[in-house]
């Protein structure tokens, strides 16, 4: 489910980001902090599409190839996303703990 994947990317208690999710996290935060400020009167959601392991994968039918001529709709996308292995998982607050914190990792100068 979203919340259990959501919890396993923290470490104990809430307090920091586990280091191996640590790199798509700063990506998206990133990206979240250029877009707000492009778009300073827009609200800027972050999101992750992360493996759902609860999830079993089956080898879609040649009737059920993705399509693009002409591009998939919205609802297409969304149909092939609850079809999938995937799951899309909301990471606000994971970007604003990594926005508001000075962020160590191998290499860096604190790290």
């Amino acid at each position: 489910s979203r919340q259990s994947i959501g919890s396993k990317m923290w470490n104990a208690n809430k307090k920091s980001i586990k280091a191996n999710h640590l790199p798509n996290l700063l990506d998206v935060a990133f990206q979240t902090l250029v877009v707000r400020r492009a778009f300073p009167n827009f609200r800027v959601t972050s999101w992750l599409m992360m493996p759902d392991k609860a999830k079993v994968w089956k080898a879609p039918s040649s009737d059920k190839r993705i399509k693009t001529d002409p591009p998939p709709t919205v609802a297409d996308t969304q149909s092939l996303i609850k079809e999938s292995v995937a799951v899309l998982l909301n990471v606000d607050e994971l970007v604003e703990k990594a926005l508001a914190t000075n962020v160590t990792y191998p290499g860096s100068e604190n790290g």
